[in-house]
């Protein structure tokens, strides 16, 4: 039996995922727009805007904005690389502050401290599909006027205080690559809750165009008007997102079982001491979209990576502190104190979850876990 367990598979995908429907057509970009309207039914009176990435949307709402030379962004250095991209692109630099211990997102009292006259925009991030404190952060939006985005890439389906999670930014994004819940390979969407940035969007979105409003017949002609770039995620990609957008829920419930599944079984090492689980506050609806363990010390964290990959079973680490990195220290700062971002970035693994994990393959990564320890599970 191959016992090979890798952290993602194609098969994640969601159900009855057609790659091409039956009645597909290329030109009329159908499915793009069937698409773009369930997550505006999801997010009325939002618009959405399909992208090529989540990567795309983060650029697209830093473009929007008008981020230049001189402003600040806060934002978490645990994160991915692309959040910090979409801004040192714009010339503006990265601030980066301590996350929270229990969720691993975006301190909320740690922003305050770090905003100056030149904050722009404050971007967060919902870790692993679980959602910020948004109520203090909305409060400090509106008492000093940034620019809010929410890098939403894990949390499609999930909610805060019965909120969907991309409902908070101004704008909003979501991830659709091979390691979502809801997948097309490489896609990914930006949500406009803020209607100031429409238009705008309407332009960058299409190469700095008019065209929109050139097949929507509200002119004769299109032509340069701004900045943009072929931002629309493909017709192929979206005939694949179609279906799975259709069932969100029942996609999400399939993850939702893995990670309780793990939780329930990893409970009893906890209780002993030997590694902390995930956190979930009272006031957020996780998806089950990334389970992950924290040892106690980074050393045991690389024991055991490197103990489960002998049995066959690919478990990972996640970001590395944006701010310690070469490039970081050139163009961003962390502003305040690191309780929480480096210890607990380094002793952090995740465990294989996606939309195919049998039990049988889940229960053997559990044994492997207890193992590492030298217990029976």
């Amino acid at each position: 039996m191959n016992r090979h367990i890798p952290f993602s598979k194609i098969t994640r995908l969601g159900p009855s995922a057609e790659f091409f429907p039956p009645d597909f057509s290329y030109e009329e970009k159908r499915y793009n727009a069937a698409s773009a309207a369930i997550l505006e039914k999801l997010y009325f009176p939002a618009r959405v805007f399909l992208t090529k990435s989540c990567t795309h949307a983060l650029e697209l709402s830093a473009l929007v904005a008008e981020l230049k030379p001189g402003d600040e962004v806060i934002l978490p250095s645990y994160g991915f690389v692309a959040i910090a991209n979409a801004v040192v692109a714009r010339g503006a630099r990265c601030i980066f502050t301590d996350i929270r211990k229990d969720t691993l997102n975006l301190d909320e009292q740690s922003i305050e401290q770090a905003i100056t006259p030149r904050t722009r925009m404050v971007i967060t991030m919902n870790y692993a599909g679980v959602a910020c404190e948004y109520d203090a952060i909305i409060e400090l939006k509106n008492k000093y006027g940034f620019v809010l985005v929410e890098d939403n890439a894990q949390g499609i389906g999930a909610f805060y205080k019965e909120k969907l999670l991309g409902s908070f930014g101004d704008l909003s994004a979501i991830s659709f690559d091979s390691l979502k819940n809801v997948s097309c390979g490489q896609g990914g969407c930006l949500i406009v809750n803020d209607n100031r940035f429409y238009a705008s969007l309407r332009i960058a979105y299409e190469f700095g165009t008019n065209r929109m409003d050139f097949f929507e017949n509200k002119t004769d002609k299109y032509e340069w008007k701004a900045l943009g770039s072929n931002y629309a995620l493909s017709e192929y990609l979206a005939a694949f997102l179609y279906p799975q957008l259709q069932q969100i829920d029942s996609i999400n419930r399939v993850f939702l079982t893995h990670w309780e599944s793990y939780y329930q079984a990893f409970l009893p090492l906890a209780e002993r001491g030997l590694l902390d689980l995930p956190s979930i506050p009272p006031y957020c609806r996780h998806n089950g979209h990334l389970f992950h363990i924290r040892l106690k010390n980074p050393a045991d964290r690389t024991r055991m990576i490197d103990f489960l990959r002998k049995k066959g079973v690919t478990a990972q680490f996640h970001y590395t502190p944006l701010h310690l990195s070469d490039y970081g220290k050139q163009h961003a700062e962390f502003r305040g104190n690191d309780h929480n971002t480096l210890y607990e970035s380094s002793r952090l693994i995740r465990l294989p979850l996606f939309y195919s994990l049998s039990e049988h393959e889940r229960q053997y990564i559990i044994d492997s876990v207890y193992a590492f320890f030298g217990i029976k599970p």
